[in-house]
C-alpha cells in the first residue's frame, strides 16, 4: 500500500498529513521520526475502520511545506495541492 503524504516542518518540528488516508496524520521533532511513527498510524486508522491494511506500507512524501508556525503545537498552515483545484458547479451543489 502507497501512503502519500504531505510533509509540513519548520526545521526542526515535523508534521506529516497522509492524502490517500484522510484523517491519518503524525508529528515528530524530525521529518525521520514522523515517517517511522506514520505505519503505525496507518495501521491503527485502518483497525478503528474495522478493515485490514495492506502490506507492505510505502510512505512516499508528495508534497512539502516550510511553516513559521510551531509545530511542535500542532499549528499547521499547509494547503494541500488537491485542494487548490476549483469546484466546479456541480460538485459545489452537491
Amino acid at each position: 500500500m502507497k501512503i502519500e503524504c504531505v510533509w509540513e516542518h519548520n526545521g526542526e518540528d515535523s508534521l506529516l498529513y497522509s492524502c490517500n488516508q484522510i484523517g491519518t496524520f503524525t508529528r515528530g521533532e524530525s521529518k525521520d521520526i514522523a515517517l517511522k511513527k506514520m505505519t503505525h498510524e496507518i495501521i491503527s486508522y485502518g483497525a478503528w475502520l474495522g478493515k485490514s491494511v495492506a502490506s507492505p506500507i510505502e510512505i512516499v512524501i508528495v508534497q512539502e511545506k516550510i511553516s513559521n508556525l510551531n509545530i511542535k503545537d500542532a499549528d499547521s498552515d499547509v494547503l494541500f495541492d488537491s485542494e487548490r483545484v476549483g469546484l466546479t458547479k456541480e460538485v459545489y451543489e452537491n
